[in-house]
């Protein structure tokens, strides 16, 4: 595989004769780390693997962004 870059006079992209140039962190993800290293030899790849980390924030809605943080008090 070439790992050689071009730009496409077309569009400008960059392009690359090797498919997997642009797989990142999050593209990949694996059971066990003995099936990521197991993969990652089968083809011949350096590697580093990572832990998962969760999120220190939770996920939010969007909607609670204008929630009503204060009391109502009606009399």
């Amino acid at each position: 595989m070439s790992t050689q870059k071009w730009e496409n006079p077309l569009m400008g992209w960059t392009s690359t004769g090797d498919p997997y140039t642009n797989v990142g962190d999050s593209a990949l993800s694996f059971k066990s780390e003995a099936d990521a290293k197991a993969f990652e030899e089968r083809h011949g790849w350096n590697y580093t693997v990572k832990k998962h980390q969760t999120p220190l924030m939770k996920a939010r809605a969007y909607v609670d962004n204008f929630k009503w943080k204060g009391s109502l008090s009606f009399k």
